[in-house]
């Protein structure tokens, strides 16, 4: 089990993101509960989505993009620029 990362909830909740063996996360899913000590945690599945790093759109990746022709986009203002700090540098894929 990995911890990838945690994300804050509502009042004094927390949404922990983990990596499991899919073989534990399949029989754990089947229960849709994990009891700890006197604690009852929900589980669900986390699936992020597929983005592009060039159109910032989701649903495909820099590779595959329809906007080949065009040039990167930033991801904070969508102009048609890298931001400051990648200037000069490769993009992700």
């Amino acid at each position: 089990m990995n911890v990838k990362f945690r994300r804050k909830g509502r009042k004094e909740t927390q949404h922990w993101i983990i990596s499991l063996d899919p073989v534990v996360f399949k029989a754990l899913k089947g229960q849709g509960r994990l009891n700890h000590g006197f604690t009852s945690y929900r589980i669900r599945e986390f699936v992020e989505p597929t983005r592009c790093f060039k159109c910032h759109r989701y649903g495909h990746i820099r590779t595959d993009c329809p906007d080949i022709n065009n040039p990167d986009k930033c991801p904070k203002c969508t102009g048609a620029h890298l931001p400051q700090n990648l200037q000069g540098q490769t993009p992700p894929v």
